[in-house]
C-alpha cells in the first residue's frame, strides 16, 4: 500500500479475497521501515505502525 495509510492487514484481507482468487495470489509481504523513526513513540506506538511490524 504505496501511501502507508491504508490498515494492513484489511488491505491483505481485500486482495485475498475471493474476488481477486483467480488473478491474485498473495504470497509474501513487505514492510519498509524508516529506522530514523524507531526511537519516535508518534510511530512506535502507532497501531497502523505495529501492524505493520507484525504482517512483515
Amino acid at each position: 500500500e504505496p501511501t502507508g495509510l491504508g490498515h494492513p492487514k484489511e488491505v491483505l484481507q481485500v486482495l485475498s479475497a475471493e474476488y481477486y482468487k483467480k488473478v491474485l495470489s498473495v504470497q509474501k509481504t513487505l514492510t519498509l521501515v524508516d529506522a530514523r523513526k524507531l526511537t519516535d513513540q508518534r510511530y512506535t506506538s502507532h497501531d497502523t505502525f505495529n501492524q505493520q511490524i507484525a504482517i512483515a
